[in-house]
C-alpha cells in the first residue's frame, strides 16, 4: 500500500474511543495490536470479550453457498426464530480477523 493512500486511523478516531479501545481490557497489549496475523486474531477475540458481552443468546446455523468464484461462507443467526425480520448482511472485503 502506498503511504499516501493509508488514513491515520488512530489520528482519526474520538479522543473518548481511544480511551475506551485503550482501556477497556487491562489484560490486553496495548492497541493497535502488532505481531503476526494469528497473535492479532486472537488479540481481536479477546478484545471482542467486551463488545459481545451480554449479547442475547441465538441459534447460529453456517452454510455453503456456491458461486462462481468458488463456495462462501455464510453465517445466518437467529435471535427470535419465529420473527420474519431480516438483515442481510455483506462485508465489504478487506477480512483477515475476527470470527
Amino acid at each position: 500500500m502506498k503511504p499516501e493512500n493509508k488514513l491515520p486511523v488512530l489520528d482519526l478516531i474520538s479522543a473518548e474511543m481511544k480511551t475506551v479501545v485503550n482501556t477497556l481490557q487491562p489484560d490486553l497489549p496495548s492497541w493497535p495490536a502488532t505481531g503476526t496475523i494469528a497473535e492479532q486474531r486472537q488479540y481481536y477475540t479477546l478484545e471482542r470479550r467486551f463488545w459481545n458481552a451480554g449479547a442475547p443468546e441465538m441459534a447460529t446455523r453456517a452454510y455453503m453457498v456456491p458461486t462462481k468464484y468458488g463456495q462462501v461462507e455464510t453465517r445466518l443467526f437467529c435471535p427470535q426464530p419465529d420473527s420474519p425480520a431480516t438483515l442481510f448482511y455483506l462485508h465489504g472485503g478487506g477480512f483477515i480477523e475476527g470470527t
